[in-house]
């Protein structure tokens, strides 16, 4: 869903659940999407991870979740945990907004339930399942759909200047014929051949234009590509080498690089994922930067500490898809490896508004078809447990009573380790139903407020 008709979206539903007497707050998977969805809507929003955190929940010495009853000392702070603060306090009937759903992890997603459940709000999930998934244990999306609640799909696209291409991307996005997908880009002129990954890095440097989007898919990559777009920088005199500071990445960072924040920092006044431009760093290493990319009319301008900026800030003209899903840009490039998956193709891909090309390294069209299609036949994300389930089938369905013993033996090991996953996935998203259910009363009573929220958002449009 492309950002602009997903602000337009939420805004309707806002207006419309406040014209019914209902309050609406948006969460997000990270600090930056929830700071962009409040520049954008105007109403209270933070991270999920935030919210719960206020509410009581925390991580263990295990890293299983538990959660703090007031008079609880915190762990975390050493005080008495007292309950959440106003802010963060939900009423009855408010809605929450859970924007990029498909990062939201299973526990966490648990956690959420559980308080929006206790406070009687309602939640709304919204996201693309195609796109990536969840760091920890997914599928909460898939799972949200199959258990209870309605779901939505918005199939109409705006983002792209290109009609033909705009329908290609629906056929990527649903991993149908991978070679037929590849075929259609090469016929549209958007897949660019390359000898091997330095003349990739050096096409890319010279005609990458300024704010388009660069997907590759490991750090590793992005480290070597950022370096080489940064030494053309510095040789066309748009970054300033003199004086630099040492990123997380171990590249320098002087006057003129784009750069990214990578943990949020209250006191610095950064996020995960934010983008800034360098406009000055100190002899002392501290970085002066303005932020890039968010919308605002007045972006924000931060110093960053040298010892901030050594740990957890690097060159950011190419990121994986983790780092540039959200962005919408004129052009935008990927770059094809063995590591690419196929959700990290289709992020990568839908970028750009005008132009979305894809680099390969490869000694001809139909080296470059195969591996296309064997990137878009990658998946390791966990996206759930029926997902799971039908892999699992499909890994055993080649196995017979007289094949190798060894084989067999593996397969059922593997299974049995899937099986108790399962059923411990399976206890947890009981639990998950019933907060569903208790909502589900609610999402009823809220259809004809979602019939005026598309009607009006089909006017708007």
């Amino acid at each position: 869903m492309h950002q602009v008709e997903k602000t337009t979206m939420l805004h309707t539903a806002i207006e419309i659940a406040a014209e019914h007497g209902r309050s609406t707050r948006v969460v997000a998977p990270t600090k930056r999407a929830a700071q962009v969805a409040h520049d954008e809507l105007g109403v209270p929003a933070t991270s999920v991870a935030a919210l719960v955190y206020a509410h009581g929940w925390r991580w263990n010495e295990d890293g299983v979740w538990t959660r703090l009853k007031q008079g609880d000392t915190d762990p975390d702070t050493g005080r008495t945990y007292t309950g959440p603060p106003e802010d963060a306090r939900l009423s009855r009937g408010e809605r929450v907004v859970v924007d990029e759903a498909g990062m939201l992890d299973q526990d966490t997603a648990h956690a959420l339930l559980t308080i929006t459940a206790e406070a009687g709000a309602t939640v709304a999930l919204v996201g693309d399942r195609a796109q990536l998934p969840a760091v920890g244990r997914g599928g909460v999306l898939d799972m949200a759909a199959q258990i209870r609640g309605r779901t939505y799909d918005m199939s109409e696209l705006h983002r792209f200047t290109d009609a033909e291409y705009a329908a290609l991307t629906l056929t990527m996005r649903d991993r149908e014929n991978p070679g037929e997908v590849f075929d259609r880009l090469a016929t549209m002129h958007l897949v660019s051949l390359h000898a091997d990954d330095d003349a990739a890095r050096e096409h890319i440097t010279e005609n990458a234009c300024d704010g388009e989007a660069i997907t590759v898919a490991t750090n590793d990559e992005a480290t070597a590509l950022n370096e080489r777009i940064r030494a053309g920088g510095v040789e066309a005199g748009e970054v300033n080498d003199t004086i630099t500071a040492t990123g997380s990445d171990g590249l320098s960072i002087g006057a003129g690089d784009l750069i990214q924040t990578r943990r949020n920092d209250s006191d610095v006044g950064v996020a995960n994922r934010q983008q800034w431009r360098v406009q000055h760093v100190e002899d002392d290493g501290t970085v002066y930067a303005r932020e890039v990319g968010s919308g605002r009319k007045n972006p924000l301008t931060v110093a960053l500490p040298a010892e901030y900026v050594g740990e957890h800030a690097h060159l950011s003209y190419a990121a994986t898809a983790y780092g540039v899903q959200g962005a919408t840009v004129n052009g935008a490039h990927t770059v094809l490896s063995e590591a690419t998956s196929a959700a990290g193709v289709y992020v990568g891909m839908t970028r750009g508004r005008e132009t979305n090309r894809l680099h390969v390294v490869a000694e001809d069209m139909a080296d470059a078809r195969a591996q296309f299609i064997d990137a878009m036949e990658r998946d390791p994300a966990d996206r759930g447990l029926d997902h799971a389930t039908r892999q699992a089938a499909e890994a055993v369905r080649g196995l017979v009573t007289d094949g190798p013993a060894r084989r067999v033996t593996d397969e059922l090991a593997r299974l049995d380790h899937e099986t108790e996953r399962a059923e411990r996935a399976a206890e947890r998203w009981e639990q998950t139903a019933a907060r569903f259910d208790a909502q589900r009363a609610t999402h009823r009573a809220e259809d004809d407020e979602s019939a005026a929220v598309l009607r009006k958002a089909e006017e708007v449009a």
